[in-house]
């Protein structure tokens, strides 16, 4: 357990630097790709998954 925690916390830092490190123009291009996704996903709707065959009919 103490090593996942440890490895997690090593992840976390790990991007903290890097976001650091970006440029403003880096920055701003990935905050518009998640708002090109977000303004996509909004209108759309979630499709229903079909439910599987039924057994022994």
């Amino acid at each position: 357990m103490k090593e996942i925690l440890e490895a997690k916390r090593r992840r976390q830092q790990e991007l903290i630097d890097a976001i650091r490190a970006a440029s403003p123009e880096e920055l701003e291009a990935s905050a518009e790709k998640i708002r090109a996704v977000m303004r996509a996903l909004k209108g759309g709707r979630r499709q229903r998954m079909t439910p599987p065959p039924k057994r022994g009919d």
